[in-house]
């Protein structure tokens, strides 16, 4: 391909005489004031069109309201009669009748969306908060064009992540919770559309993921039982992936399970938040998902001291800890170390409880000494009361 030409009406509404002659310049160049300049209007068009059916270019249009009717909301567009005068030089430049004209803009438009919309998504889970600020407020300016995306992709079968997912972000960001799981629900509504085959490849992945995504936001609207089918469905999708490797698949059914201890674990269903993790655990451990392990460890240390068996607690919590500092996770190991605490206090009159044994290994982890150790959980717990 020789040269793109691009006319976004996000930035100007572009009439076909400005579009006719922007082309004429970047084509011919020097010889455009002798060449192309000249000519009468039909000429021009009819010169221009001989050279670009002669030549490879791509002519980009990203405004499909202007040129087809479709109702997509940008916001520069143009008046009837210009819309008119648009559409007939453009099909002849195109060379294609209207419909199949009307589907490979629409497809450019998905193509140039499906790049935003990641772009976004990265923008807005970016480490730094200038950046997060600047995706949001680019996914507000393009809102509108990324769910027409997404729905376009939808009709058509197609890829729509990328756009859901800064849409998704967008509005989780927001606080738009309700927004968030009809998002979600839009796109899942749709999933019976697509084939098996579809289902067994990146497609599939991506509606796992939405699943995912549906599931915690009803999780953190406390709506449990749709959260537990949503993450069971995801469950479903994930077992029918083909494309993947054993290893992610696995990585994918270990959150899941992770996750739906989480679910019964909110519930106080002990027993089975307990089963879940264990599951989650066996996964994360047999796929060799060292960071992984850590936070079932901890929510496993969560569950056993629900039930007072602070051994057991401390055993799961001291795990977290170790891997937590394998990975230099100083967050993480805080937050260790003050539910340790917690346990040492509520357990130190228990005859269960080894006490000296717990603070040998603790110093051991923490390279001090175990009288340093005992003062350590000691000062937590009183700073946490």
């Amino acid at each position: 391909m020789d040269q793109v030409f691009y006319f976004g009406y996000d930035e100007k509404a572009y009439t076909t005489a400005q579009i006719i002659d922007s082309l004429a310049r970047q084509l011919y160049g020097a010889a455009y004031g002798q060449a192309f300049s000249p000519l009468p209007e039909a000429a021009k068009v009819a010169r221009l069109t001989q050279k670009l059916r002669g030549e490879r270019h791509l002519l980009v249009l990203d405004n499909l309201e202007s040129i087809t009717g479709t109702a997509l909301p940008i916001q520069h567009t143009l008046d009837e009669a210009e819309q008119g005068r648009l559409h007939d030089p453009t099909q002849t430049v195109a060379g294609l009748a209207p419909d199949q004209f009307r589907a490979a803009v629409e497809s450019t438009f998905r193509a140039h969306y499906d790049g935003v919309g990641g772009a976004l998504a990265k923008l807005i889970q970016a480490k730094e908060p200038q950046e997060r600020q600047l995706g949001q407020a680019l996914t507000n300016l393009e809102y509108e064009n990324l769910m027409t995306a997404v729905n376009q992709a939808l009709a058509m079968q197609g890829d729509f992540y990328n756009a859901y997912e800064a849409l998704f972000r967008f509005l989780d960001m927001q606080q738009a919770k309700q927004s968030a799981i009809e998002l979600s629900q839009t796109v899942l509504t749709n999933q019976n559309n697509y084939s098996k085959d579809q289902l067994s490849r990146d497609i599939g992945k991506h509606f796992y993921l939405v699943y995912a995504r549906l599931a915690t936001s009803y999780l953190n609207t406390q709506q449990y039982d749709l959260a537990r089918e949503a993450y069971e469905d995801g469950l479903e999708v994930v077992k029918n992936l083909q494309t993947v490797t054993k290893e992610i698949r696995g990585n994918y059914t270990a959150i899941i399970y992770h996750q739906l201890g989480i679910v019964a674990q909110t519930q106080r269903q002990w027993a089975t938040a307990e089963s879940h993790y264990n599951q989650a655990l066996q996964l994360f451990i047999e796929f060799n998902d060292r960071y992984s392990q850590a936070s079932t460890y901890h929510q496993l240390g969560r569950v056993v001291e629900e039930l007072e068996n602070w051994q057991e607690a401390f055993d799961f919590l001291f795990q977290d800890l170790i891997i937590s500092l394998e990975f230099n996770d100083e967050h993480g190991a805080g937050i260790t170390l003050r539910s340790l605490s917690r346990v040492w206090q509520a357990a130190r009159s228990s005859p269960d409880f080894d006490k000296a044994a717990i603070l040998k290994r603790l110093a051991a982890s923490l390279n001090i000494t175990p009288a340093e150790a005992q003062s350590l959980l000691e000062q937590m717990n009183h700073d946490a009361s």
